[in-house]
């Protein structure tokens, strides 16, 4: 059994997900790591080689996970308090700091405990106001964490219980990747999952580009042009191409 020991945080002072670190016992000269397994148990842990210099103890928190158990996720919130649980309780406090706006000021982090939550088409407002952040800086910037952070998780869910796990396994999923640009949206893949007609039913609530329900050509050497859409649109396409 592993007790929570401390927490690294992206940057000193940073609200957001943090690593919770671990010792297999209170007072041991190392540290361990959860390898959390698709179930969101522990599968094991694992020697921590971080630099933990600008970790946080976590004081008098007393918190214990096993193999096999829930494994134990860490947030810290706009107040810098940690929020630490497993992910039935962090889901519990996202959702109800989602609701109260909580984190309307940290607008990266808003939208990283949504996708934690799988709640983003509840709380569209939060990824618009992420990538206004984002794109405040950097169009580009913007742009890539809408097609890494937004639409490859919703295409990927939607091929995977399209095909099911004997098809579309890790490994192949793990492959695709989804590029947006003025005229749409362009999905590349193994053939095997782009060479199908896939339903993409997940909504992607961000300025300019949307994916709603929508029956998806998709062929390996003839592609159909995806339209742009604002927001909200009910008929976005996407093209869907194998890569070579």
């Amino acid at each position: 059994m592993a007790v929570l020991d401390r927490t690294l945080p992206s940057t000193r002072g940073a609200v957001g997900f943090e690593l919770p670190i671990f010792q297999s016992r209170p007072g041991a000269n190392s540290h361990i790591v959860q390898k959390i397994a698709p179930d969101g148990t522990v599968d094991r842990f694992q020697s921590c080689w971080l630099g933990t210099q600008h970790a946080i103890g976590v004081g008098d928190l007393d918190l214990h996970v096993d193999e096999g158990e829930q494994a134990i996720w860490t947030f810290r919130n706009e107040e810098q308090r940690l929020i630490a649980g497993t992910r039935p309780e962090l889901l519990k406090y996202g959702i109800e700091a989602l609701e109260r706006d909580e984190l309307d000021d940290y607008p990266i982090a808003a939208a990283e405990l949504a996708a934690f939550c799988e709640c983003q088409v509840r709380f569209p407002r939060v990824l618009q106001r992420a990538f206004a952040h984002l794109a405040s800086t950097s169009e580009t910037s913007a742009a890539s964490w809408r097609d890494v952070s937004i639409l490859l998780p919703a295409i990927k869910e939607d091929v995977a219980r399209f095909f099911g796990p004997k098809k579309a396994g890790g490994r192949h999923l793990a492959q695709l990747i989804a590029v947006s640009n003025e005229e749409g949206i362009t999905i590349y893949g193994p053939k095997q999952l782009v060479s199908r007609e896939v339903p993409l039913l997940h909504s992607v609530p961000l300025p300019r580009y949307s994916v709603s329900t929508a029956s998806v050509s998709s062929r390996s050497n003839q592609l159909q042009r995806a339209r742009s859409s604002s927001c909200g649109s009910s008929q976005e396409r996407a093209d869907w191409q194998a890569m070579r």
